[in-house]
């Protein structure tokens, strides 16, 4: 599990026993590496009342949890989880109006926070595609730089194999590679990763990780399907590639961790940060002020 400034409770122990979690007393002779990758990483948003993890390689100290942009509606709900602490917010072309909204703080926030969006580069698209694509987002966040662009939503499913839109010809793509090349030379993009929720998702993101291109995942998973869906194996895989890893879709109930006086979302969120990841996304965030405190209730949550 990636290293945070809230140190886990005993009970806390206990309870990854109970679920599984791997020994966390096993990272302890870790510390002094982690104080050097401290050192070296780059941190936003003044208010650090929110533990915050190295999301991999890029070196980007990010909130354990952050924002989502699917549903959002306006720019309120996203100023207030900045003001809250969330220095990691999360978009796509494919949110509707989401980048439009998000693009509206960015004009007076854009340096509190760690900004991510998505492309949704198919197999055959061309670099020029794939750059206009990138122009697009650019434009529509009010900003001339992106920390991570992620590749959306690869998938494996029926009558996709030897197309375009199969997860691995998307992930493959050369044109793809050469926009990612030129994005990142002329400083419009720092960073890039891939997301799936693809029931094949371990296998589409090893592969995503072997290239050597990407330096993050976004992985769906939960209690329920954490270990059938090929989760550990994959998140062992991105620990040694050093890959930032986050997690999305927190849903599907576990009556291990229905806690008296919780709100059941928080007590998946918290879950799923015992895991090796780095931080994790969650639309709920931007729904309403309610449901963004159950989501940032759960960096604090101490699992019993």
């Amino acid at each position: 599990m990636p290293e945070e400034s809230c140190a886990l409770s005993r009970r806390a122990l206990l309870q990854a026993a109970l679920l599984g979690v791997p020994d966390l007393d096993a990272h302890a002779g870790e510390q002094e590496q982690v104080r050097s990758d401290t050192a070296r990483s780059e941190d936003r948003n003044r208010n650090r009342s929110l533990p915050r993890r190295r999301l991999g390689r890029t070196e980007m100290r990010v909130t354990t949890i952050g924002s989502g942009g699917a549903g959002i509606t306006g720019p309120e709900i996203l100023f207030r989880a900045i003001d809250k602490g969330i220095n990691y917010i999360d978009t796509a072309p494919a949110y509707g109006e989401s980048e439009a909204v998000f693009g509206e703080v960015m004009r007076t926030a854009r340096d509190q926070v760690f900004l991510a969006t998505k492309w949704a580069v198919q197999g055959d698209w061309t670099v020029d595609q794939c750059l206009a694509s990138l122009h697009h987002s650019l434009t529509r966040l009010r900003t001339d730089r992106i920390d991570l662009l992620q590749l959306h939503s690869v998938d494996t499913g029926p009558g996709l194999k030897g197309t375009p839109r199969d997860g691995y010809a998307r992930i493959d793509n050369p044109h793809l590679h050469t926009a990612m090349d030129r994005a990142r030379r002329e400083g419009k993009v720092r960073y890039f990763g891939v997301s799936s929720h693809d029931p094949q998702r371990a296998a589409l993101l090893k592969h995503a990780i072997d290239t050597g291109r990407f330096d993050t995942i976004m992985v769906a998973f939960n209690a329920r399907t954490f270990a059938e869906s090929g989760m550990p194996e994959l998140l062992a895989h991105a620990r040694r590639h050093d890959i930032g890893v986050i997690g999305m879709r927190a849903t599907g109930g576990d009556a291990r961790l229905s806690l008296p006086h919780v709100a059941p979302l928080t007590a998946q969120l918290a879950w799923m940060l015992t895991k090796d990841i780095h931080t994790l996304i969650n639309s709920e965030t931007v729904f309403s002020e309610d449901s963004q405190d159950a989501c940032l209730a759960a960096a604090r949550l101490k699992l019993p």
